[in-house]
Formats: structure tokens, sequence, C-alpha cells
């Protein structure tokens, strides 16, 4: 018997009143399907194949990082051998030297021009100058390719 409407379905065969038999909704008349959900097997495929596919060759070095790994390289033997009075020393030279150079690419007027401090690649990761010139330059670019891609859409939708 159906709970919703009381109705009942007498099958003629065996005389037994039981539910009604899924091909058709009582109250909407649509057919009902009662297969179980199965995933397609060609997504298992595209899985394995992109599995087996990735690549892992060491990908090319970002000169900034290297750069950061040699000033790393030639201040840890400072750090060990030297005294940590010339230790200290050695930092506030660095600071001062950054710091000027920071004034100096300011009042360049060729912007192909640019001096950097001999431990820029340490100095940077810690200077909010530099930090924000780096966000800056990140965020031109990806408004670049945006602005480019803006400028190809309104080609096609003009032509």
């Amino acid at each position: 018997m159906d709970a919703e409407t009381g109705e009942f379905y007498l099958d003629l065969e065996t005389g037994e009143i039981s539910e009604a038999p899924a091909v058709q909704n009582v109250e909407t008349g649509e057919y009902e399907y009662t297969r179980t959900f199965k995933i397609p097997s060609y997504y298992y495929r595209r899985y394995q194949e992109r599995k087996e596919k990735t690549n892992c060759t060491p990908r090319k070095a970002d000169p900034l990082e290297s750069q950061l790994i040699t000033a790393a390289i030639f201040l840890l033997p400072t750090m060990i051998f030297f005294h940590p009075i010339m230790l200290v020393f050695v930092c506030v030279i660095e600071i001062f030297l950054h710091t000027r150079i920071h004034r100096k690419n300011k009042e360049l007027e060729d912007l192909s021009f640019y001096y950097q401090s001999p431990l820029h690649g340490l100095t940077k990761e810690v200077c909010a100058r530099c930090k924000d010139e780096k966000a800056k330059n990140k965020i031109a670019k990806l408004q670049d390719k945006q602005h480019e891609k803006f400028k190809n859409y309104i080609k096609r939708v003009v032509t």
C-alpha cells in the first residue's frame, strides 16, 4: 500500500497485495529509473593516463633563487669563522648598503639599470620595500595577462 495516497497494487497472477511496480510513478506518471549509479570507465582511464604521464624531470632554477643560495653559501662561512661581533658588523654594513642602493635606484633615470647590494638575495627577504616591489611586479604581470585576454576577446566580439 502506498503510504502517501493509500492506493495498493494487486498482483493478478499471485493474488498478493504489493507495492506498485517501479515502472511509473503513481502520482506523476513519470517513469522511474531504478538503475544504480555507475561511474563511467573513461574517467578511470584518464586518471591512469594522467598518473603515468607525470614528468619528474627537475625544473630550471630561478635566477633569484640561485642568487639567494649563492649569498647563503658565502654568508655561512662568515657566520662560522668570524667572531659574532664581526658578523653583526657585516650585517650592519649590508643593511646600510641596501638602503643606499634603494635611494640610488629611485634616482635613476634609466629603468634598465638596477643596482644591487652584495647580499641582495638575503636582505630582500626581510626588506619591506623589496617585498613590495616584488608584489607590485607580480600583480602587474597578472594584470597585463588579463588585459591581453580582454583585448583578444574584444577583437573577436567586434570583428
